[in-house]
């Protein structure tokens, strides 16, 4: 029931940071929590959380569903899953630790450029294969629209990950305690 709750919690607040930041082109929190649902609730938790508020996000946004269009829908269902599935083996590799000092947090670096490219490239992929477009085109337009919102997802991450894996781990370990 826990899992259960949190996977809900994580696709919800996905959702919502979604939308949050909407208004600004190419500024979004989506991502990051995505990451961070992987890293808190492992692989399958995290992808879980991850498709579920794609679903929630994107499937039912005002602005326009990807429902109807099945390729974007499916790969930004297949970013989400890759993000959370980053998270999740970031955690792996810090072993349960929590990165704490600026030279630990670099670690984070190569997962956050991953991460932050992924949702942005591969529906531009889908949408060139899906239109029959040249693929460099919209792939180049997927990088320049990207550039500054690449830059604030890594100051989110670099600046924000450490703080909040470590309140998840404190919220999680008391949370077992009960």
């Amino acid at each position: 029931m826990r899992r259960t709750v949190r996977v809900a919690l994580f696709a919800s607040l996905a959702a919502a940071l979604g939308f949050l930041l909407a208004p600004v082109p190419n500024i979004e929190l989506f991502t990051f929590c995505l990451f961070l649902a992987g890293h808190a609730l492992g692989l399958a938790g995290g992808v879980q959380a991850a498709l579920l508020a794609v679903l929630l996000f994107y499937g039912l946004n005002p602005y326009g569903s990807s429902l109807l269009l099945p390729p974007l829908l499916l790969s930004q269902l297949t970013a989400s899953a890759l993000i959370a599935g980053l998270g999740a083996a970031h955690a792996r590799l810090l072993g349960g630790r929590t990165p704490g000092r600026w030279p630990a947090r670099l670690l984070l670096l190569p997962f956050a450029v991953a991460a932050a490219l992924a949702l942005p490239l591969l529906p531009a992929a889908a949408l060139a294969l899906a239109t029959g477009g040249d693929l460099r085109g919209w792939l180049a337009l997927g990088l320049l629209m990207t550039g500054w919102g690449l830059a604030f997802n890594l100051l989110v991450f670099l600046g924000s990950f450490a703080p909040l894996a470590r309140q998840l781990r404190r919220l999680a370990a008391a949370g077992e305690a009960v």
